[in-house]
């Protein structure tokens, strides 16, 4: 896929059609009702936030990372399971996690 840039000398009416992200084709009209919308200014408030990354894990909205370093054996052995198994390698790490600190909660 060809990416183009277009600048202040592009010619919707001359130079080669070029489409947007979604397939529509850049012409003048185009140009034109972008640049009155942008001239009018955009309600900030009324745009939907866009939100990034992997869902939840939590319902609080917040699935803070753990992160630690582990043998290269641990690794391949965990990784194993976790196939045989049919789950990722997270999903069998917060199992593994969740289990110890259920099993050590009482003490």
């Amino acid at each position: 896929m060809t990416t183009h840039k277009i600048g202040p000398d592009y010619d919707p009416t001359t130079d080669e059609v070029i489409y947007d992200s979604k397939g529509n084709p850049i012409t003048q009209d185009y140009i034109d009702t972008l640049a009155a919308e942008a001239e009018t200014g955009y309600d900030l408030e009324s745009l939907t936030p866009v939100k990034f990354g992997r869902p939840s894990l939590s319902r609080t909205g917040d699935s803070p990372q753990i992160r630690f370093r582990i043998s290269s054996e641990t690794r391949a052995k965990a990784t194993q399971l976790a196939k045989q198994e049919g789950k990722t390698l997270s999903e069998l790490a917060r199992a593994a996690l969740e289990e110890y600190l259920t099993s050590h909660h009482s003490a």
